[in-house]
């Protein structure tokens, strides 16, 4: 699991500027759930809220820290499919910071969600 130290470093390298804040609200319901937080913020709906909340910077920043988190922005329905409630980033997503070959593939499916952001945020329900 990410701590949000690497979440920081991903933003500064992702967009140029840690968004400490919005890692620090993504994981803020940890002490109350546990690994179970996720089903709360780590979703579209989470995004659209870290919009509202922290500009269009702060959704992709919440985006990044998603991907990095459970490998992709899941619907919230998800943690109700998943084993446990917890969607969980797939192995080949990991990195540890230094492997620039594991960050190329992690950039990827960032960019990927950024996309599919630009789709839904112009969606009429989502506003």
């Amino acid at each position: 699991m990410a701590k949000y130290e690497d979440h920081c470093r991903d933003c500064e390298r992702l967009l140029g500027d840690r968004h400490e804040n919005v890692n620090r609200w993504m994981d803020e319901l940890f002490r109350r759930y546990g690994p179970r937080h996720r089903r709360h913020r780590h979703c579209w709906h989470g995004v659209r809220e870290a919009k509202r909340l922290f500009g269009e910077a702060g959704a992709k920043a919440a985006i990044a820290h998603i991907v990095r988190d459970c490998g992709a922005v899941p619907a919230q329905r998800a943690y109700d499919e998943e084993n446990l409630g917890i969607v969980i980033a797939p192995e080949h997503l990991m990195y540890d910071g230094l492997d620039e070959t594991a960050f190329e593939k992690f950039k990827k499916a960032v960019e990927a969600d950024w996309g599919t952001w630009e789709t839904l945020n112009d969606a009429p329900w989502l506003n």
